[in-house]
């Protein structure tokens, strides 16, 4: 199967110092959260859906503006429709302390997706289907739903349907694949590598029809 490092050609060859930073930034980043904010997040993910009574995301698509001190000047949404959310009134609180703390990144603007880690790992949980030579039908949905009864009622409250892909572009097929979005991806499975993020994308726009994640390297 594909790794994460089949994403690197695209962006790092040649190596510009800038995406290589870039890179790096978004890591530091992402670590960050995962250490002192991921449990946070993923709390707050859970009382917003269970304030509108099922899962609307698992990703929220935001802007960081980072100051001349490696703090944290501006937090917004990426998209007009989750601004002045519940996810807004219950997620960015928690990131707060960023503007007091040194992040020790570039002060630039950085386009990355805050995740709900629990309900995205299991969203993104298919290996009971490999390998795939399943039709995805009836029975593989009644193998999905008896699986996902034997699990804890808290954890049931996180199941959507697991064959939807969030964000939806990075598996679609026919979306071009940003530059940008390969690099925060190639962040997410360096500080998340449980999701196989890389994998499942390639696997997906393959699977669909394409060859590669962005095409071969070759």
């Amino acid at each position: 199967m594909p790794s994460a490092n089949r994403l690197i050609p695209h962006w790092a060859e040649p190596a510009h110092p800038s995406v290589v930073k870039l890179h790096d930034d978004l890591i530091a980043i992402y670590q960050r959260i995962r250490q002192d904010y991921q449990a946070q997040i993923d709390q707050a993910f859970d009382r917003v859906s269970r304030q509108i009574g099922f899962v609307v995301t698992t990703t929220l698509p935001v802007t960081f503006e980072i100051g001349e001190k490696a703090t944290l000047r501006d937090l917004r949404m990426s998209t007009e429709n989750l601004k002045g959310t519940l996810f807004e009134r219950e997620v960015f609180p928690i990131l707060e302390p960023l503007r007091k703390g040194s992040l020790s990144v570039a002060a630039v603007t950085y386009n990355l997706y805050l995740i709900w880690f629990q309900a995205l790992q299991l969203r993104l949980r298919r290996d009971w289907i490999e390998p795939a030579h399943f039709t995805v039908g009836s029975d593989v949905l009644a193998q999905t739903q008896l699986a996902n009864a034997e699990l804890p009622v808290a954890q049931r409250t996180l199941l959507t349907d697991p064959f939807v892909r969030e964000p939806a572009h990075w598996f679609d097929p026919g979306i071009a694949f940003a530059a940008g979005d390969l690099v925060v991806v190639s962040a997410i499975d360096a500080v998340y590598p449980e999701l196989r993020l890389a994998d499942r994308i390639d696997v997906s726009r393959h699977g669909a029809g394409q060859a590669g994640i962005l095409g071969s390297t070759e």
